[in-house]
């Protein structure tokens, strides 16, 4: 307890025999140029087309809910993110995202999954009262798909499909339904320019993957 990680890490370093070795680490690769061809979406893709337009319009905070957000959030360029690993803490991405732009007042991308969507994804409902327009994409498998990988037979993990995109407008924001890599692409350009109301991309993934 008590002990500031900078400390730790000096002993550490002193604790290491002074042999003028050199070690390399590469820079990670991150996944660019999404394919505009009308295959499924993976997640990875959903990565692979943020750091596209990361890389046109600059970064963006990221707020992330657990299971395969936060493992797609691993392949997004470094940029600002705020993550739980637990999986008691489902839900805590569409909160956390307007709590980012509450108190940085940067626009954030919010990843979420469909299942912790349903549980605290209508506090988007609170954006047109203090003018709060994230970026929120909703990883929409119909299903618990990370609970699924611990007990696959378990057919609790099957939901029913919601269609989040329709239920943007009752909220005070825009949805569109995402089926497509290049609707991805063109999805989240549109959600880029539109500034004042938050933007959901609903986006379709098939269970299992």
């Amino acid at each position: 307890p008590d002990i500031p990680l900078a400390a730790l890490v000096d002993r550490l370093l002193a604790r290491v025999p002074a042999t003028g070795r050199h070690f390399d680490v590469r820079r990670a690769a991150f996944p660019r140029r999404m394919p505009a061809d009308d295959a499924t979406i993976a997640p990875n893709d959903i990565a692979t087309a943020i750091n596209d337009l990361m890389a046109a319009h600059g970064k963006m905070p990221i707020a992330s809910d657990i299971g395969d957000c936060l493992f797609t959030a691993m392949d997004i360029e470094h940029t600002a993110l705020v993550a739980p690993g637990y999986y008691a803490t489902m839900g805590f991405g569409v909160p956390a995202g307007l709590g980012v732009q509450a108190a940085t007042g940067a626009r954030p991308l919010v990843l979420v999954g469909d299942g912790a969507f349903q549980m605290t994804g209508w506090e988007l409902g609170n954006c047109p009262r203090y003018g709060w327009d994230p970026i929120v994409i909703v990883f929409n498998n119909a299903s618990w798909e990370m609970l699924r990988t611990f007990e696959p037979n378990a057919r609790f993990n099957d939901l029913s499909q919601w269609d989040f995109a329709s239920m943007a407008a009752g909220m005070g924001g825009d949805g569109q339904v995402v089926r497509t890599r290049d609707e991805l692409t063109a999805a989240l350009a549109l959600a880029w320019q539109r500034r004042g109301r938050f933007q959901l991309l609903d986006i379709r993934l098939a269970p299992g993957v």
